[in-house]
């Protein structure tokens, strides 16, 4: 099954189209085949994964943030995730309290944040660390601000890029195949140090 998984995302990572952003089918299959890989992913889910995407309402980048849920919305129907179904739940940005309170109300596994969110990073971070909940994002600065995993497009191929102490941060333990094939920021100190 490892095996099937890590062939299923080499394949996803080839052949995607030139953008700025990978296309939303990309990530949320991308992301779904992701969340596979983190070994607590059953602790912080129960019964279903619930990945809550997050977006900033009128903002002109918005757009995208309800393609990623509807690209998502897709792949959960055709795809479980470590054999759990996925349930997709869009947000509105209303601060990081308010976000904080809906991952906690839909038991959220997993946050996608769009680009229209990428001035929040902190907030955002901080509220996904206090309910457990595995951020994603589509740019690589938001990663590198404290969120989790990016869903990167370099050079028209797929990049994954994880910031390991965020993720740990958010309950996360990625399993060391998926790390081996993903480009890994913030290692945290060896002891002793």
């Amino acid at each position: 099954m490892r095996l099937l998984a890590t062939v299923l995302l080499g394949a996803a990572l080839s052949s995607i189209p030139s953008r700025e952003v990978l296309p939303a089918r990309n990530q949320a299959l991308l992301l779904l085949r992701v969340l596979s890989y983190d070994r607590n992913l059953k602790a912080r889910s129960g019964a279903e994964v619930t990945v809550v995407v997050a977006y900033r309402e009128g903002a002109p980048r918005s757009e995208q943030e309800r393609e990623m849920a509807a690209a998502l919305e897709e792949a959960a129907r055709s795809f479980t995730v470590s054999g759990l179904k996925a349930r997709v739940v869009t947000v509105p940005w209303r601060g990081a309290a308010a976000l904080g309170a809906e991952l906690k109300a839909t038991g959220a596994a997993a946050l996608y944040v769009g680009e229209s969110l990428s001035g929040e990073t902190a907030g955002i971070s901080a509220a996904a660390r206090d309910r457990s909940a595995l951020t994603f994002a589509p740019l690589r600065e938001m990663v590198e601000g404290g969120l989790a995993l990016g869903l990167l497009n370099a050079n028209d191929r797929a990049r994954l890029l994880v910031n390991l102490a965020a993720s740990r941060e958010e309950g996360a333990d990625l399993d060391s195949v998926f790390l081996g094939i993903a480009e890994v920021i913030g290692r945290p100190a060896p002891a002793g140090r």
